[in-house]
């Protein structure tokens, strides 16, 4: 359900004042855009937004795509409906990938410069060598890699006796 609430985010342009203060979720946001530049962008870009494109192309289709499966995963749990597992297992493994991707937007920059001889650099985060890296980057985003597997698994579990039935007709 969190990525309903990002894609009311993200499709709007952060401005800070245009927001409450007293909203904890820009407020977060905020906070976490201070350790991730890609969340801040100073000055905005020429489309408007203070957040940087491949955010952008990660954020708005998992809080679109994302937002509706959470839906029929809901429903799935309180109605305990036969599509409750394979939507579990997509939207987990649709978190998990969108991690990745965020995180190598990061990563392989760096990697690419380090490979032509210029050096690791990173290009929107402090690095290893913060601590902020360290709990913002890794720490906070890890959540979404560790949790959605650990829901793909269980899901493959309780789908495992009618997929191995399958196999065996």
């Amino acid at each position: 359900m969190g990525h309903l609430l990002d894609c009311d985010e993200l499709l709007h342009p952060f401005r800070k004042d245009g927001w409450s203060p007293f909203n904890l979720f820009v407020q977060a946001f905020d906070v976490y855009g201070k350790y991730d530049r890609r969340y801040r962008l100073t000055p905005s870009t020429e489309y408007g937004s203070s957040i940087d494109k491949a955010v952008l192309a990660v954020e708005v289709p998992a809080g679109i795509v994302d937002g509706t499966l959470c839906v029929f995963w809901l429903n799935g749990i309180l109605n305990n409906t036969w599509y409750r597992n394979p939507v579990q297992l997509v939207v987990s493994a649709l978190h998990t990938f969108g991690t990745l991707v965020f995180w190598g937007d990061e990563v392989f920059p760096g990697y690419m410069s380090w490979f032509k001889g210029k050096g690791f650099k990173w290009t929107n985060t402090d690095g290893p060598k913060s601590i902020h890296w360290w709990w913002a980057f890794i720490g906070l985003n890890a959540v979404w890699v560790v949790v959605p597997l650990l829901y793909c698994r269980s899901a493959l579990d309780a789908m495992k006796p009618a997929l191995q039935a399958a196999i065996k007709n």
